[in-house]
């Protein structure tokens, strides 16, 4: 049975472990056994690509779970008929009352994917570096917390998750009620892309046909939502548009 190569904590119901993603031979129940192994690890493992790590000491990524492992060691064809996709909530200022007013939206969700939550730094921090390359998740921000400054350390990591890994982020939920302006344009800014704040009120909005990284064929053609908008956003980013104003960039 596996084991982590630092505790010997095997896996269980309560703890999941991640091997090394460059040697494939040694795993972790967590960040920090990771770090704590990897000067002796490093002398045998071969690693030589960029290091990931919030300490001085140098940790490579990613790693996989176990449950992926096995799954990939049992089959060579996955079964995608059974497969969902996998979607974590990133909850780390959750409201009480969050669970209730967006139950509608998480009980589809949980019909039609895999669902885990997050509340915790650390926890988080985990999923950014030590996500699986070759199967991203999509995550799903529900609050502002990744534009405030205690989570500094955390968004250069959901950066890196995104730009360099291939993650996707979709910031959602009481984000747009709770975000500072200004911190928002800080956010995009930490991403690369000039959004900000823009106007807030009632308008109808119109599926953008010219959107460029997703199929637009299976939404609805309209709705009607009083909401915060996007300034700076280019036109094939945008997934709906105002049906009242001219596309212009802001």
């Amino acid at each position: 049975m596996d084991e982590c190569a630092t505790c010997h904590k095997t896996a269980n119901t309560t703890t999941t472990l991640r091997r090394c993603a460059n040697c494939q031979d040694v795993w972790y129940c967590s960040r920090a056994c990771q770090r704590s192994d990897w000067k002796e690890h490093k002398l045998v493992c071969g690693y030589t690509g960029p290091e990931t790590s919030r300490s001085d000491t140098p940790i490579p990524d990613p790693a996989t779970n176990a449950a992926a492992a096995t799954q990939a060691n049992e089959s060579d064809e996955p079964n995608l008929a059974n497969s969902k996709p996998k979607i974590v909530l990133l909850s780390l200022a959750k409201q009480p009352w969050f669970d209730d007013s967006y139950a509608p939206l998480l009980a589809l969700l949980k019909a039609k994917a895999d669902v885990t939550e997050l509340t915790d730094r650390d926890e988080a921090y985990d999923l950014f570096t030590l996500a699986n390359n070759t199967t991203p998740g999509i995550v799903l921000a529900t609050d502002q917390a990744l534009t405030e400054s205690k989570y500094s350390s955390l968004q250069r990591k959901a950066c890196e998750y995104v730009r360099h890994r291939g993650g996707t982020i979709i910031f959602m939920g009481l984000f747009s009620s709770f975000a500072r302006p200004p911190n928002i344009k800080v956010l995009f800014n930490a991403f690369g892309l000039p959004w900000q704040s823009g106007d807030y009120h009632r308008t109808t909005f119109e599926v953008n046909t010219a959107a460029a990284h997703v199929s637009t064929t299976a939404l609805v053609p309209s709705y009607s939502q009083k909401a915060l908008h996007l300034a700076y956003v280019e036109r094939g980013n945008a997934i709906y548009l105002p049906k009242w104003k001219k596309w212009k960039s802001g």
